[in-house]
């Protein structure tokens, strides 16, 4: 059987899978109501106003919060969202642009973990149902229409890329490719989400302390993973080097835990429950895992190293599994680890140990000939296709119309969920209504927001200070254009009372 008649195959199956995927955004060209998918399009609103008003990168979203402004883009990581932003801009509409981005993110999924196991087991057909497994999970699909947690959709592309390049350092000689899969892998995490990001170093770290005389002990590998750290935080520095002058500068609502991470570990129970509620890992995936790790010491596949990434997927990923349950031990690392909120976050790099598991068991079904291959891997896309089926028709989705237009309103722009970046002492209450620019003795003074979303007004000389209609963050900069066309530089600090932005005129 030949390889290349193996990956025609795969590449169509893939092209299948991405589509069933994707087939809940075929819906009219109405938008999907998931829980925090208006938050992700109005920070896509906000990259898009600001690379029309001249900003690259985009820094502040000026639209946000009655146009008071929002750290969004200083604090969370934006890069990928600049696709629908110009989709926005080259004429697409807010709803088709932001499922043609969902659509590219599927297909670029389905690829890293396509690659993730064919790298690791040599078979096409191994990376195919991987990537089937991962696309079609409960968890995957809850992201996207469910959760509309964009940040953990992107993640996943990333993932496959950290595990294949990982358990080549573990087994393998962390040759090239290697070095730049991971550098890669984690560059992309930098970009794409802070949480999954933790999840997959935590998990880096555990593993090569578990493998210590095969990583630690070996000066080659240390270089590389040193070269390879050092060369990706170079290349993320965009993202991380103004977050932490933020977090340096200013006393944000983050600091303020809204939840504990030891009180939202899953159950046993409502692990392996039968109802297919939105933080049910799969029973179809558990079912699959089990077969292979009764499949893999039955026939003692732990003996042939071609074989050996079975086993180590299969344990791998039942400690990310216990992980996400309430009976870790979470009161222990609240301290630290309290930032990953909810422990159900692990489902997704549990996937990919998951799916790699399951693509090198059912790979054996059919190895012996092309026919047999392509049954199997269809006969697992067509089961995982219905059972993601079956997990929506329990978990309906909503569907709306969204104008393009849609934050225009004020009123539309204060979804921010759960106010992480936000100055602490703001109250979002007093940021609806009239905007104003307030001067020292207390009155009102007449201003004009340009299109850049920056503020202009005459100032008075005998007034020392003025109260802007901006949230203060570090950065900001007011210029005196003076009556000779002299340009005198302001001081812009924060207003304790309040966190707006306070211009001195003295």
């Amino acid at each position: 059987m030949g390889d290349k008649k193996e990956r025609y195959w795969c590449t169509a199956i893939g092209i299948i899978c991405v589509f069933l995927a994707s087939l809940p955004l075929f819906d009219d060209g109405n938008m999907y109501t998931a829980d925090d998918v208006w938050y992700h399009l109005l920070r896509i609103e906000n990259v898009k106003e600001g690379l029309l008003a001249g900003q690259f990168p985009v820094r502040m979203g000026t639209n946000y919060l009655n146009h008071y402004g929002y750290g969004a883009s200083l604090c969370y990581p934006e890069l990928f969202l600049y696709l629908p932003a110009l989709l926005q801009i080259a004429g697409m509409s807010i709803t088709a642009s932001f499922k043609l981005f969902i659509i590219a993110l599927n297909a670029a999924t389905c690829f890293s973990m396509y690659y993730c196991g064919k790298k690791i087991s040599g078979r096409p057909a191994v990376g195919m149902i991987a990537a089937i497994v991962v696309m079609l999970s409960p968890y995957h699909l809850a992201n996207i229409y469910l959760r509309g947690a964009i940040g953990e959709v992107q993640a996943y592309i990333f993932f496959p890329l950290v595990v294949c390049s990982l358990y080549d350092l573990v087994y393998g000689e962390f040759r090239y490719p290697s070095p730049l899969v991971m550098g890669l892998g984690f560059w992309g995490l930098v970009y794409s989400h802070s949480i999954s990001l933790v999840i997959a170093f935590l998990t880096c770290v555990v593993t090569c302390l578990v493998y210590f005389r095969r990583v630690f002990l070996d000066r080659a590998k240390v270089l590389k993973v040193a070269a390879t750290a050092g060369v990706t935080l170079l290349g993320s520095s965009s993202y991380w080097v103004p977050f932490l002058e933020q977090l340096a500068s200013n006393r944000f609502k983050y600091s303020i835990p809204w939840t504990n991470v030891s009180e939202q570990g899953v159950s046993w129970r409502r692990l392996l429950s039968i109802v297919q509620d939105r933080y049910n890992f799969g029973n179809l995936i558990l079912i699959l895992v089990l077969a292979a790790g009764l499949y893999y010491v039955i026939k003692k596949k732990y003996r042939e190293s071609e074989y050996r990434y079975i086993g180590w997927a299969l344990i791998s990923g039942g400690c990310l599994l216990f992980c996400a349950t309430k009976y870790f031990p979470w009161k222990m690392v609240e301290s630290a680890l309290n930032s990953i909120q909810f422990p159900w976050r692990f489902y997704a790099i549990t996937t990919v140990y998951m799916g790699l598991a399951i693509g090198g068991f059912l790979e054996e079904w059919g190895k012996k000939s092309l026919r047999r291959t392509i049954l199997v891997i269809s006969g697992v896309l067509v089961l995982f296709a219905w059972n993601g089926r079956t997990y929506l028709n329990e978990n309906p989705i909503g569907y709306v119309t969204v104008e393009d237009e849609k934050y225009d309103n004020p009123d539309d722009t204060f979804n921010i969920v759960q106010e992480e970046w936000l100055p602490e002492q703001v109250n979002l209450v007093d940021l609806h209504g009239e905007r104003q620019v307030i001067a020292a003795d207390g009155s009102s003074v007449p201003f004009v927001t340009e299109a850049d979303g920056s503020i202009c007004f005459a100032a008075d000389g005998q007034q020392k200070s003025y109260l802007v209609p901006l949230l203060w963050y570090k950065g900001y900069a007011a210029v005196l254009q003076t009556s000779e066309g002299v340009s005198i530089e302001l001081q812009v600090a924060e207003d304790e009372a309040s966190g707006k932005a306070v211009v001195t005129a003295e």
